[in-house]
């Protein structure tokens, strides 16, 4: 069957009550989908102030225009709730099957809210949305709870594990082998008594409504994704060819952030290290094509190769350079629901803490046994589990040690040391949803392309609204942003002109060298999909209206520019991150005043409505 409407399936959990919901195309032009359309619902639907584990809260998973169509890295789809970990509006993206499922179950998005009297499983399937209790699954491992929900081809699910159920404020969803993990939706979830939501999908499907352009495009999107060096690594060796390049720009974390002195034995968890010793198959995402994802065997059993970002955290930044200690902490986090970074840092800083005689406990830089023991802890919530639980930030409040408690707004920080990429700096600081490397991974540019100087605040502002403003449409759309590296680096006319003058005019010239990055194949796409007309300010200007729209609904949660800062081992020292300048300009080319708030005449020209 072709594509119903575009759908929203309103649930709410106190009332037992559906309803649905048609999208405005205005909104769709305006917000695309995804992350966008997410926050343009929630700005309706959700109020201001409310308490993230409340049945107040509300919860919205949202596919992009593209998600499912059969373009490329389609297989995306978002969450956007308030956190328990920050207490402010985030968002989380999934390449798992629960978003190709709900498109072709005939829906763009299913928003939650209220709270089930007792667990329950939510199955939306052909023939309505059913409530069934879900006592029996309560308590269950997650790999173990979607094997029991018996999904067939076209299915998905979200589940959570005991750490969602236990209100663990990182605890992550999951769908298939892939994870909502940022953020505590897990425990948004636990808290409204939701189990597992499944989806019934292939009812629809998504025909482009200009095929023969379409399959066009997609040749050559899929040439591209073929021939860039950046996705034929991650093909080969996963993401975990991060290591490499991480370790060689000294911008990998090393014991809690606090050393920028790369250790050799970084090697031996690195991409081709693993390629070399152990038997590896692909863990694709849905609808992918690029692969980075892998499985390996080790003793007889299969497990997911965790990605670079768990891999650096578990290691390097806690003292293991154990591959397989790595691989069973990623699998536990996995089964009982936590998330991989911020369960590693959160660790690392107890670690830290430990040496410095503030809290006692078993977690020692370099000995995996004591991070075994302790990440069930957390999970059920035992001893110091229980405290841990409640991330970095509540910790080195309650403790000490905020000098070294290495998060930006309540969210512990992604894999990359800022030191030496200090417009990645500037994007952790003003990232809405906290210490995120997602909204502007401008490490990719400073360290890895070495296409700005990594020391220098100099065009880091302007690069940085930038990469939000790009990186809030490819989510928005529904496709995974590794697709950045082949569609805009494969471009001729960044693969002809000499790697000197690119270094040049990004430096010197930031508004008119991200001029020249071609962005066509993602604009393309959409309208041989949708029929819709975009030009290439349109769409930047659509992921601007996201990222401050965003920001807007988090000034009203309290951020200011108080919030908008870095943890204090990264502003002072050797190598002090130069944050005050670039955070100056930033609010300026933002539309911001002095506090971070963006002003009225800037919300009304993205005809961002708060009436």
């Amino acid at each position: 069957m072709e594509m119903n409407p575009l759908k929203i399936l309103l649930i709410d959990l106190t009332k037992e009550a559906v309803r649905e919901m048609e999208v405005n195309q205005s909104d769709v032009k305006l917000y695309l989908g995804g992350k966008g359309l997410a926050y343009k619902i929630l700005l309706e639907q959700a109020a201001t102030g409310v308490d993230p584990l409340s049945e107040e809260n509300v919860i919205a998973f949202m596919t992009g225009l593209v998600t499912g169509s059969g373009a490329p890295l389609s297989g995306r789809f978002t969450a956007v709730s308030k956190s328990p970990l920050t207490e402010l509006y985030g968002a989380s993206s999934c390449g798992g099957p629960f978003g190709v499922a709900l498109r072709t179950a005939g829906y763009m998005g299913l928003v939650v809210k209220g709270k089930s009297k007792e667990p329950v499983k939510i199955e939306v399937n052909p023939r309505g949305i059913i409530f069934e209790p879900a006592k029996h699954l309560w308590g269950k491992l997650t790999g173990e709870c979607q094997t029991s929900l018996n999904l067939g081809p076209h299915d998905g699910a979200l589940v959570i594990g005991p750490a969602g159920e236990n209100l663990v404020k990182f605890a992550n969803i999951r769908s298939g082998d892939r994870f909502l993990g940022r953020l505590g939706f897990g425990a948004v979830l636990g808290s409204k008594n939701v189990k597992a939501i499944v989806i019934r999908g292939g009812v629809y499907k998504i025909n482009p409504t200009n095929p023969e352009v379409f399959a066009r495009i997609k040749k050559v999107a899929l040439r591209r994704i073929q021939t860039n060096n950046f996705t034929e690594l991650y093909r080969k060796y996963g993401t975990n060819t991060n290591m490499f390049f991480s370790k060689e720009s000294s911008i990998l974390p090393v014991r809690n952030f606090s050393s920028e002195i790369m250790p050799e034995e970084v090697s031996d968890i690195s991409g081709p290290y693993l390629e070399e010793r152990y038997e590896t198959k692909p863990r694709p995402c849905s609808m992918c094509s690029l692969i980075c994802g892998h499985k390996t065997r080790i003793g007889g059993h299969e497990y997911n190769v965790p990605e670079y970002e768990t891999m650096a955290l578990f290691g390097p930044n806690c003292g293991i350079f154990d591959f397989e200690k790595i691989v069973e902490f990623n699998e536990i986090c996995n089964e009982l629901g936590l998330d991989t970074m911020s369960s590693a840092v959160t660790i690392s800083f107890l670690m830290e803490a430990k040496e410095n005689e503030l809290i006692d406990s078993n977690l020692r830089f370099g000995d995996p046994n004591g991070i075994l023991e302790f990440l069930p802890k957390i999970a059920y919530k035992e001893g110091l589990g229980a405290e841990a639980a409640n991330g970095t930030k509540y910790l080195s409040e309650k403790y000490g040690g905020k000098e070294f408690a290495m998060h930006v707004k309540g969210l512990e920080l992604a894999a990359y040391n800022p030191k030496n990429s200090v417009g990645q700096g500037l994007a952790y600081a003003v990232a809405n949803r906290g210490g995120c490397h997602l909204s502007a991974p401008v490490f990719i540019v400073e360290a890895y392309l070495k296409y700005l100087n990594p020391r220098s605040p100099k065009s880091k502002a302007y690069i940085v609204a930038f990469l939000e403003n790009l990186f809030n449409v490819i989510n928005s759309m529904g496709i995974c942003i590794f697709t950045s590296f082949a569609y805009i680096l494969e471009n001729r006319l960044i693969k002809t002109t000499p790697a000197f003058l690119v270094r040049t005019f990004m430096q010197l010239l930031p508004r008119i060298s991200t001029s020249f990055l071609d962005i066509s194949l993602y604009r393309n796409l959409l309208e041989a999909i949708t029929g819709m007309k975009f030009s290439r300010k349109d769409l930047l200007k659509v992921g601007e209206r996201i990222h401050i729209l965003e920001r807007y609904m988090n000034v009203r949660e309290g951020v200011s520019k108080e919030l908008d800062t870095l943890p204090e081992r990264l502003l002072k020292g050797t190598k002090a991150i130069p944050l005050e300048k670039m955070l100056r300009d930033y609010y300026r080319i933002r539309g911001y005043d002095n506090q971070g708030k963006p002003q009225i005449d800037i919300l009304r020209s993205l005809k961002i409505d708060i009436s």
